[in-house]
């Protein structure tokens, strides 16, 4: 039978335990040891299989980043997972395919008579396919963002206690609440629907879209389920470039923690890796929208548009098609260039200080006219090699792969764009 001082013994080992978990000045790293073995925490890790850590470490009060804080639609949007986010972009098609079948019960989808129907309407499939991207990969991005920052977290690449944890992801869902972020995408998204649209919904042309706020002749139903399409599609542009930068100004609060960069770390990113992996994200996103310029581009150069090559509507919509893959392959992770940068010359300039001393003493063994032990020569040719490898170091988080995914999503339209002008300027000889 327990007696009551060995009970006593029990609760305040318990109550010591308990405050142990609740203290806020243990890193969040160190918390997965009451959890994991060594062993089984770098399989996880090495697996990238952070959402099951997470699970785990929801219970010392843990919650991860929110990137669509303050906008429901976004945060419901960048929560959506797996299957889920395959049926949210089935319903957008669905969705923006909506005015052409109300154009096919108008006789408009397949009409000679009409300058343009909906059968030929490439710009029109070009809004479909831009949204249907968006919601496609915008939580295979947003959603990889809360990962990623917990990944590094926990593999001690930016050691933070729980209570820096707690803090900086107040400070983050501050951010991405700002009015400038929240608000400013349907802003954009109702003016451009408003304003933009009408230029060609109400022009006196004989299409699919015409509409009138009269009873005219040639005026047709679906031209009015184009401008809710219109603003979804300028409001999703708004919100994911805003959203980018909010991530990139959070990972900049984010690396002001001393971060634990490792030069020689095998990933050649100084353990920054998931960063970069992060960043190829929006490849598949970049070319889609690469296509949907390009496609814009020749059906405009194209008889009966005839648009020059140059026109400034094509040199604009380039130019924002390469300004916008840059944002956002790059800004984000552009936060950890001065911690790599630091991290980098601190420890050549290490290996620099031991190089010069093992040095010294060679020197001095040689003047002497003693025998060089070899041992000497083996710590020479061992921070020459260190030196090598940590001067090739990148002070990015990208590598050959991410480098390489970004020019190839982003010039591969672009080529198809170069063989189309080629062929037309044969064509003219």
């Amino acid at each position: 039978m327990e007696t009551i001082g060995a009970k006593e013994e029990n609760r305040r080992k318990e109550n010591g335990d308990a405050h142990k978990h609740s203290s806020s000045d243990v890193l969040v790293s160190e918390l997965l040891n009451e959890t994991y073995n060594k062993t089984k925490l770098d399989d996880l890790l090495q697996k990238n299989n952070t959402a099951e850590i997470y699970r785990h470490m929801e219970k010392f009060g843990i919650n991860l980043i929110n990137p669509g804080t303050g906008d429901k639609l976004a945060s419901f949007l960048f929560g959506l997972k797996g299957i889920k986010i395959f049926y949210a972009t089935i319903i957008a098609i669905a969705l923006g395919c909506l005015p052409v079948l109300i154009s096919a019960f108008e006789g408009n989808f397949w009409n000679h008579g009409l300058k343009l129907d909906a059968s030929h309407d490439i710009g029109f499939m070009n809004i479909i396919l831009a949204i249907s991207s968006l919601v496609l990969l915008s939580p295979m991005y947003f959603g990889a963002v809360p990962l990623t920052l917990f990944q590094l977290t926990v593999s001690n690449a930016v050691p933070l206690t729980l209570r820096e944890w707690k803090d900086f992801r107040t400070n983050a869902d501050a951010i991405f609440h700002k009015k400038i972020i929240t608000l400013t995408p349907y802003i954009i998204g109702v003016i451009l629907a408003l304003f933009v649209p009408p230029f060609y919904l109400l022009s006196p042309e004989m299409t699919w879209y015409r509409i009138s706020f009269t009873k005219a002749q040639n005026a047709h139903m679906a031209g009015w389920f184009v401008i809710p399409l219109n603003f979804c599609l300028f409001y999703l542009i708004a919100m994911c470039l805003l959203r980018i930068i909010g991530t990139f100004i959070v990972l900049n609060n984010y690396f002001k923690h001393p971060p634990n960069i490792q030069p020689l770390h095998p990933d050649c990113c100084g353990g920054l890796s998931p960063l970069g992996k992060l960043s190829m994200k929006p490849t598949l996103g970049v070319f889609i929208f690469g296509m949907v310029v390009v496609i814009s581009i020749i059906v405009d150069i194209r008889p009966p548009n005839n648009m020059p090559i140059l026109h400034p509507l094509n040199l604009l919509l380039i130019i924002g098609y390469l300004v916008g893959a840059s944002i956002a392959f790059f800004l984000p992770s552009f936060a950890a260039h001065p911690a790599m940068k630091e991290s980098k010359y601190h420890t050549i300039q290490i290996i620099n200080q031991n190089y010069q001393r093992v040095n010294n003493e060679l020197m001095k063994v040689l003047q002497s006219n003693k025998n060089v032990d070899s041992k000497t020569i083996d710590e020479l040719d061992s921070l020459k090699k260190l030196h090598d490898i940590a001067f090739r170091m990148p002070v990015y988080p990208f590598n050959f792969q991410t480098i390489s995914s970004f020019f190839g999503s982003v010039f591969a339209p672009l080529l198809v764009l170069a063989l189309e002008i080629l062929i037309k300027l044969f064509s003219n000889i």
